[in-house]
Formats: structure tokens, sequence, C-alpha cells
């Protein structure tokens, strides 16, 4: 299991746009990507589940990969995620 604490950068936090677009990437994982915050887990190959976080700017989150190999998921996200736009 490969987990990563990631602040949210995007002044706008996740939403729909952006949670989109880590849905259609975390979808690629050969296992499954989830992602915690505040003890919340959930998947982030659901955009609706990703916005039932309610991620806002600097909040804390941590992606989880339940298999090892999905790694570069993981390092993909986390580059998405510092940046201040997540592009579409």
């Amino acid at each position: 299991m490969r987990t990563k604490n990631i602040p949210i950068k995007n002044k706008l936090g996740l939403h729909v746009r952006p949670a989109a677009v880590i849905a259609s990437i975390a979808k690629q994982a050969s296992g499954n990507i989830y992602i915690e915050k505040n003890g919340q887990r959930v998947s982030a190959d659901s955009v609706l589940d990703i916005l039932l976080l309610y991620c806002r700017q600097n909040d804390l989150i941590t992606l989880i990969a339940d298999k090892d190999t999905d790694q570069e998921i993981i390092d993909h996200l986390e580059k998405l995620l510092l940046l201040d736009e997540i592009p579409l």
C-alpha cells in the first residue's frame, strides 16, 4: 500500500472539473486509489465521492493506492494537486 499526504493548492479546492480529472487518472490504476480527508475515505475514481469530501484550498488529503504498482498514478496525482490550477 502506498500513501502520500498532500495539501490542496487550487484556490477553488476540488470542484467538479479537477475532480473529473482526478477520477479519470485514478481509473487507470490497476488497483484501487482512494482519497482520505479527516478520516473519511472515498474512491478516487468517483467524481461524486471526491466532491463529498468538500476539499478546500490548503486542506490536507491523503492519497492511497492499495497496490504498490500504482505508485506512478499517485505521483501523477500529487503533481496535479500541488498545482495552483489543475489543467483540464
